[in-house]
């Protein structure tokens, strides 16, 4: 989770008027995540010494997020006022080849 607050050099007034609201602090929800990967390879020596290969990598991800909170203040007409607005959880699930997927490879071993 993080927090972020924000401070401005000019304090809202009549002569300073924001209406539309600026934004003082964001708290984010806290994330968990979970991962899961996979690796599968073979190679095949086509020579004494030279070898053929191929890998593959896949993987799966889950992850939540929390609600957050982000607090604004605005001029409304005679005074500063303050509100404070829940952000939504949120989560996603992905499927993934990992970094590069697959490879192809030829390999030489020297003694």
């Amino acid at each position: 989770s993080s927090k972020t607050t924000n401070e401005y050099g000019n304090a809202l007034s009549a002569q300073n008027p924001d209406v539309t609201g600026r934004v003082t602090e964001t708290k984010n929800g806290s994330t968990f995540g979970f991962g899961l990967g996979a690796f599968a390879g073979i190679e095949w020596f086509c020579a004494p010494k030279v070898s053929i290969s191929g890998e593959y990598t896949w993987g799966l991800m889950l992850a939540s997020t929390g609600s957050g909170e982000t607090t604004t203040e605005f001029w409304n007409g005679s005074a500063v006022e303050t509100d404070t607005q829940e952000t939504g959880k949120a989560s996603s699930f992905g499927l993934d080849t990992g970094v590069s997927g697959a490879s192809l490879g030829i390999n030489f071993y020297f003694q």
